[in-house]
């Protein structure tokens, strides 16, 4: 990549890296990459794009954007610095984000009409996702810009294309009206080709910057959520989207393909796309997948100590929760099979002298190797925590909800046995030596 497009990129992008890569250490399993071409009309790029991760009030937020700027590009580039700002300045935004979205869409858009001398008499389409802790997506949008979800290879729509037409009877009742002249789209006042966007002094009246706004769950079956300007959609619908890319591991990759493709089928808009992915829970589960998760993790350690278990067993709570999220891992025996199958950790397969031992098919003597249960765990420094081998077998026997419910038992044992028995298998490899402090011994059978 050339110097100036290096530096063009930058001024259009914000991303984790220079390359439209990006990529969190605390969310490993979570990738952005974007891409952009300029169209063929003949003006400067007017699409600005946001794609990058930080860290707010203890929270991992994911912030991705794409504005879409008309007649001119001060009003797009003014969004891509402030916006997600004057969301985050809210008071309202970790107790009823959508009304705090809303209130800084609209307060945006006055300070952008307050400052017309300075920005132009342009405006701006947006869509904006902001992923919560790698588990809420919140989509906001104004214009045509579009946010499309993949799960399980099914797309779906998560933004609103706001076309003159759909909004006719609210334009006219501000005294506007929509133009259906043939050969062209619908417009508003027979100028603007979308009914809600940021800017556009001359036309505000008549259009809105009110924004649709809905949440979605981030689960196993959601695989990439890709976020394109208009250029994209006016060739291509959502699914032949989702399909197109599907298969691409790279974020950027994806974006760069998506856009090549729409250039293909003629479009000459300025188009921008940013891909969002998440490994599925059997690349989090694989061994590459492993150590790349928790490659920060281990770095920390001192190896030349003991850890402290709950300390270990602490960094670590993500592996269990990417077992407990596999389909069908209600009981303990997937989670035990997840762990079995993993490459190089047959031999600790941490049960076998059990109420189950059909669990595991004798796999742990098979490997030369039997568990005993202790009666009591080692001191951790902070607490004694007390093996109680009933528990144990209840566990064992697959009673899930009762532990993840803390019926009986305390949080702390009930958690402490799940990272056991991840940690058991992952952590084995390591110099330092967790298996001191499992609730059982793993002996050589001679």
């Amino acid at each position: 990549m050339a110097g100036r497009e290096i530096l063009h990129k930058m001024k259009v992008g914000l991303c984790g890296s220079d390359t439209g890569r990006g990529k969190t250490k605390v969310w490993k399993n979570i990738a952005h990459g974007y891409d952009f071409v300029k169209g063929k009309a003949g003006h400067p790029m007017e699409d600005y794009v946001v794609s990058e991760f930080k860290k707010v009030d203890g929270h991992d937020l994911g912030l991705f954007a794409i504005f879409d700027g008309h007649l001119g590009h001060d009003v797009a580039k003014y969004l891509q610095t402030n916006l997600f700002d004057n969301i985050l300045k809210e008071k309202d935004f970790w107790t009823d984000t959508k009304n705090a979205i809303r209130n800084a869409y609209i307060s945006t858009d006055a300070v952008i009409l307050e400052q017309s001398l300075k920005l132009g008499k342009g405006g701006s389409t947006a869509v904006t996702g902001i992923l919560i802790d790698g588990k809420t997506l919140v989509i906001a949008n104004v214009g045509d810009s579009r946010a499309v979800m993949s799960k399980n290879g099914v797309a779906s729509q998560l933004s609103v294309d706001h076309e003159p037409s759909k909004e006719q009877k609210e334009i006219e009742s501000r005294g506007g009206f929509v133009s259906n002249i043939p050969g062209d789209v619908p417009r508003v006042d027979g100028q603007l080709a979308v009914a809600r966007a940021f800017g556009d002094k001359s036309l505000k009246i008549h259009l809105s910057s009110d924004p649709d706004i809905r949440d979605e769950n981030i689960d196993h079956e959601t695989e990439f959520i890709l976020f394109a300007s208009d250029g994209v959609w006016k060739v291509m619908s959502n699914q032949e989207a989702v399909d197109l890319i599907k298969s691409i591991k790279d974020p950027q990759a994806a974006a760069k393909e998506l856009i090549e493709e729409a250039v293909s089928k003629q479009s000459t808009d300025d188009i921008s796309c940013i891909v969002v992915s998440r490994a599925s829970c059997d690349e989090r589960l694989s061994q590459k997948g492993i150590v790349d998760d928790l490659d920060d993790e281990a770095d920390s350690v001192d190896k030349d100590v003991s850890v402290p278990m709950t300390e270990a067993l602490e960094k670590k709570n993500r592996i269990v929760e990417l077992m407990l999220e596999r389909e069908h891992a209600s009981s303990v025996k997937s989670v035990l099979e997840t762990l079995n199958g993993l490459p190089g950790v047959r031999m600790w397969s941490p049960f076998h002298k059990t109420s189950i031992d059909h669990l595991i098919a004798d796999e742990a003597s098979r490997q030369g190797f039997i568990a005993f249960p202790r009666a009591e765990h080692k001191r951790t420094g902070e607490e004694d925590l007390i093996w109680d081998p009933n528990a144990v077998d209840d566990f064992c026997r697959g009673d899930m909800h009762k532990w993840l419910e803390g019926e009986g038992i305390g949080f702390a044992r009930q958690r402490m046995a799940l990272f056991i028995y991840a940690e058991v298998a992952l952590l084995s490899k390591w110099d330092f030596d967790l298996r001191a402090y499992l609730p059982f011994e793993m002996k050589k059978v001679v």
